[in-house]
């Protein structure tokens, strides 16, 4: 697959202030710059999106992410080798070169942090993988083995990606869905409570059942899964089928945020936690107008 995109750096770190301040999220100049710099090729030539999320002012962030599925790279390498990362005998580290040695790799993406530098680094497969195979790896989370009958109850057989999240020292599993409308609002609900969670209102499991792909949070220190979220592709918006209601942060950027593609197109993702309270959501904006063609090329492995 050719994804084409001509991204300036220098103008993608002015659009990132822009952004930031859109976020109310302050940006780490000098290392925002230096991780551009490392990754230049590849958020010139991959898809870029950006993406910031519902939390209160203070404990919000703003991401920025490239996913290149044209150039190899090792982007784990490059951020050791430039200080952009460093090890503490965690297990984390160990969880990349586990998923190479196992998985057979389509291409990666990190995601920048504009406040503290790296945040995940994603491995997507060329392969959809049967849900047995998350436990070849020696570094997966031992928690997440305690959620099989969970998976197989909400027919969540394959998935075909990780994110890998060195900041919180969590890793997400991605589960696509095999067709449009196979999670309406009840199995949502019932996803959602099975997990010990507290159910949202009728409007956002609405929102839910467009969902395209489903993802659970672990960690390494938790029995529990930490989070669970809902992703719903990207939208045209200004729309109908995004809400923008849900949050002055979406209106503003759906309006306002600088973009390279020739319309601005978001997705809106849900994230349930043990303690209801905390529970948010996220938006990302396709800033390139080719993240979801690069997503969708491992969302579609599945038969």
């Amino acid at each position: 697959m050719e994804i084409q995109t001509n991204v300036d750096i220098q103008e993608l770190y002015r659009h990132i202030e822009i952004v930031a301040e859109m976020a109310e999220v302050p940006v780490d100049q000098e290392q925002v710059k230096r991780i551009l710099n490392v990754y230049q090729a590849q958020f010139e030539q991959g898809a870029v999106s950006f993406r910031t999320t519902t939390k209160p002012v203070g404990k919000r962030e703003l991401s920025v992410r490239y996913i290149d599925v044209e150039n190899d790279h090792d982007p784990y390498a490059m951020a050791l080798d430039n200080g952009l990362l460093t090890e503490e005998g965690h297990p984390i580290e160990r969880l990349l070169a586990d998923a190479r040695e196992q998985y057979p790799m389509m291409c990666y993406g990190v995601d920048v942090g504009a406040s503290h530098g790296i945040e995940k680094i994603w491995p997507l497969f060329d392969a959809a993988l049967p849900v047995e195979d998350l436990f070849k790896l020696p570094s997966m989370p031992e928690s997440v083995r305690a959620y099989t009958d969970h998976f197989a109850k909400f027919d969540l057989e394959l998935f075909t990606l990780f994110a890998i999240d060195y900041h919180n020292k969590s890793m997400n599993v991605y589960f696509p869905i095999k067709y449009p409308g196979q999670y309406p609002p009840e199995r949502c609900a019932e996803m959602i409570s099975d997990l010990g969670f507290q159910v949202p209102d009728d409007e956002e499991l609405a929102v839910n059942a467009h969902t395209g792909i489903i993802y659970y949070t672990f960690t390494w220190e938790s029995p529990q899964c930490e989070r669970f979220s809902f992703g719903v592709p990207h939208v045209p918006v200004p729309s109908e089928q995004f809400p923008m209601h849900w949050h002055p942060v979406f209106e503003r950027l759906c309006n306002e945020m600088p973009v390279l593609a020739p319309e601005r197109k978001a997705s809106v993702q849900t994230a349930y936690l043990p303690d209801s309270s905390k529970d948010y959501r996220k938006i990302e904006i396709d800033y390139t107008g080719t993240m979801m063609m690069a997503l969708g090329a491992t969302i579609m492995l599945i038969p």
